[in-house]
C-alpha cells in the first residue's frame, strides 16, 4: 500500500478557469470538449480529470435565442424598432422574446439567417454600421432594406459590409464605381 507521500501526482493541475476554456458552446445547441496532446501519451489524457457536463440552457442564463438577437442588434447597431424590423415583427413580439418567449419557426429560421449575416460581418471585421444603415450603398439600397428583405441575399449583406470597409480606408465613397 502506497503511502500518502508517494502517491503519483498528475502531471498537470487545472483550475476551473481552464476548464471553462475547454468547454465551448460552439453552435447554441450543446458543449463540446476539447483537449489537444500533440505528445500522443495516453499517460497525459489518464490524468486529464472528468469535467462536469453543464446543461445546455441553464434557467437564469440567457437564452440562446436572446443571445443572438443581441449580436445581431450589436454588430448592425440597430435600434429595437429597427431590430424588430428586420426579424418581420411587431415590437411587442421582440420584446416578448427577449423576456423569455419562444418564437415561431419561421422567425427563428430568420433569426438564425440574421445571426450569420451578423457573425460573418463580425468575423470579416467590419466597423458598425449604424451611421450609414439608411444610406444607400448597392444598387441604391441601404443595407436595411437588405436586412429586412424577406429572402435575406447574404452575398449582397457581406459585399456592403467590404464595400464600407474600403471606403472607410479611403476615406470616400465617390472614388468608387458601383460594380452593378
Amino acid at each position: 500500500m502506497m503511502s500518502t507521500a508517494e502517491v503519483k501526482k498528475p502531471l498537470y493541475q487545472w483550475d476551473e478557469s481552464f476548464y471553462e476554456d475547454l468547454i465551448s458552446d460552439t453552435t447554441g445547441a450543446g458543449y463540446h470538449r476539447f483537449f489537444s496532446d500533440s505528445s500522443g501519451s495516453k499517460d497525459l489524457m489518464a490524468n486529464f480529470p472528468e469535467l462536469a457536463v453543464k446543461p445546455i440552457i441553464e434557467r437564469d442564463s440567457e437564452s440562446v435565442v436572446v443571445r443572438q438577437l443581441n449580436k445581431i442588434l450589436t454588430v448592425f447597431g440597430l435600434t429595437k424598432t429597427q431590430m424588430a424590423q428586420v426579424c418581420g415583427v411587431t415590437r411587442r413580439a421582440y420584446y416578448s422574446w427577449i423576456l423569455g418567449a419562444e418564437p415561431r419557426q419561421d422567425a427563428l429560421c430568420r433569426i438564425k439567417l440574421l445571426y450569420r449575416a451578423a457573425s460573418d460581418w463580425e468575423r470579416s471585421g467590419y466597423t458598425n454600421p449604424a451611421a450609414v444603415i439608411n444610406v444607400g450603398i448597392l444598387k441604391e439600397k441601404s443595407l436595411m432594406s437588405y436586412l429586412e428583405a424577406e429572402n435575406l441575399d447574404l452575398d449582397a449583406i457581406h459585399f456592403i459590409g467590404s464595400r464600407l470597409k474600403v471606403d472607410e480606408v479611403l476615406g470616400s465613397s465617390s472614388e468608387l464605381d458601383n460594380p452593378f
